[in-house]
């Protein structure tokens, strides 16, 4: 029985082995502990990215509005020696593709025309698109298209006319329904007795309606199509 206890009885510098490795481990692990805390504290005190800091969200408020994109250039030009041709041509081109004549102004040199809620892609009889891209964006949310020729004279005695289409998307605010019954009224006209109460906006005053328009950009597309359309009318005359 006592050779049998000796056999397992660990003794001399073999049982000193497991706590020198434990030792040398911890020892190892607090020399690395120090470097790697300096290098995250280094990391935080760096400067920041703004571009990383800002909400995806954050955009120009002025893109919302069509001045902004009426002021960017024209992607096509139609020239003319008269202008009462050119103008009877604007006309004719903005009937042709299935708008409604709006404005013509002779003194400031501009035509314009009625917003027109974009066709979708089974309305093929229509031509107020002119690319398949536009189509499925127009049956996949309510558009609208709005016409705007500005007219210059050049210094030869000619005239510049550069067509321009605003593109305007439609937003419909959500309304608060009572029972499921009702659920017909989620996108229906707000009444005056259900206006916003306790938003960001409405504390400041700010009522936003229910259902609104707003720009998103421009259709060159549609532009150079209407280009077309233009020389063609006026060749024929």
């Amino acid at each position: 029985m006592d050779s049998c206890a000796k056999r397992f009885v660990p003794t001399g510098r073999a049982s000193l082995r497991p706590s020198r490795r434990i030792a040398r481990r911890i020892r190892l692990g607090g020399s690395l502990a120090l470097p790697c805390a300096l290098a995250i504290i280094g990391c935080v005190g760096k400067p920041q990215n703004p571009a990383a800091t800002q909400p995806a969200t954050i955009s120009d408020v002025a893109t919302t509005q069509p001045s902004y994109w009426y002021s960017k250039p024209g992607s096509a030009t139609v020239s003319a020696s008269n202008l009462d041709e050119l103008i009877a041509a604007a006309e004719a081109a903005i009937r042709k593709l299935g708008f409604k004549v709006d404005r013509v102004d002779y003194r400031t040199a501009l035509v314009t025309s009625q917003p027109l809620v974009s066709s979708q892609f089974f309305e093929f009889w229509r031509s107020d698109i002119a690319s398949a891209e536009d189509s499925a964006e127009a049956s996949a949310r309510t558009t609208r298209r709005t016409i705007r020729m500005e007219i210059t004279r050049l210094k030869d005695g000619k005239f510049d006319l550069t067509p321009k289409v605003l593109v305007e998307r439609q937003t419909i605010a959500e309304q608060r329904i009572t029972n499921v019954a009702l659920y017909h009224g989620a996108f229906a006209r707000a009444s005056p007795r259900d206006r916003q109460r306790g938003s960001k906006e409405a504390d400041e005053g700010i009522m936003i309606p229910s259902r609104y328009w707003y720009a998103e950009g421009r259709d060159p597309a549609l532009e150079k199509k209407l280009a077309r359309v233009i020389q063609e009318e006026l060749s024929d005359k």
